[in-house]
């Protein structure tokens, strides 16, 4: 019973307020309160194309796998890999693939990525996107949605971004009135200092959707990064780690909800030269 229930919300919910779409699966951003804005990591043609171009070095690839579980409840997974790569100084593609979704409803994306550094302060990218929903009163629906995002960097201290997603609200389904949602986030990065970074995001989309988003990385050590992070949605809580080794970096997050519980992500990355 309590496993119907929990789908039958998760469903309503998504097709209700739109909230299921546009999401980073990266761990690092889950960690922090499902951000994705300002960071850099294999699914940012996802989270913000602007950041693909934000490696520090040229010719560097960056890879990125991920699993996570809703509820610890079998029929809700979700999961994703990415791939960024920088091949000059100020250019970069990337390529993600995501799945999520229950008995019910589903959805499939994948997407590319380019992205041009301006100058040292600006940044811009665009990802254009597949989308598969299936959801059993409509069916299997395809279609082909952007999004655009850019960075700027005022200073070495902050960062600012910013993402369009869906910017023409296309239509779910010819014959329904539903729409993917049209969804514009905002977000800051802040340098406390060398082991301190904050980040706010907030996200405003169609169909009444308004989402704020807070979350501290604390780095004690050079190998361990600890995320907290807080959201005004159905998982407002969430926290992380992240532990490099001499070859990849192990992430681990979850997000807590008062009453349905945790839903842990693992994820790994790697990052060349």
């Amino acid at each position: 019973m309590r496993q119907i229930i929990v789908i039958l919300g998760l469903c309503i919910a998504m097709l209700s307020n739109g909230q299921s779409y546009d999401e980073s699966f990266a761990v690092q951003g889950i960690a922090l309160g499902n951000q994705s804005v300002t960071m850099f990591n294999a699914f940012a043609p996802v989270g913000n194309p602007a950041m693909t171009t934000n490696s520090l070095t040229p010719k560097s690839t960056s890879f990125g796998i991920m699993a996570s579980n809703r509820f610890f409840l079998k029929n809700l997974k979700l999961g994703g890999f990415g791939i960024v790569h920088k091949f000059s100084k100020s250019d970069a593609l990337g390529l993600v693939i995501q799945f999520d979704g229950t008995v019910n409803f589903r959805q499939n994306t994948i997407a590319l990525a380019y992205s041009k550094k301006i100058n040292e302060k600006f940044a811009v990218g665009i990802s254009i996107l597949y989308l598969n929903t299936f959801e059993q009163t409509i069916g299997s629906k395809n279609n082909f949605l952007a999004k655009a995002g850019l960075i700027f960097r005022p200073s070495k201290q902050f960062l600012v971004g910013a993402t369009v997603y869906n910017p023409f609200a296309s239509k779910l389904t010819q014959y329904t009135h539903e729409r993917i949602p049209t969804i514009i986030s905002t977000g800051v990065c802040y340098s406390l200092s060398k082991q301190v970074n904050v980040y706010t995001e907030y996200k405003l989309g169609w169909n009444s959707l308004r989402v704020f988003k807070m979350g501290i990385a604390y780095a004690p050590q050079s190998n361990l990064v600890i995320y907290a992070g807080f959201q005004t949605s159905n998982a407002p809580l969430s926290f992380g780690i992240s532990i490099k080794t001499k070859i990849i970096n192990i992430n681990i997050a979850s997000q807590y909800h008062q009453i349905l519980g945790f839903s842990p992500a693992l994820g790994f990355d790697y990052s060349t030269n």
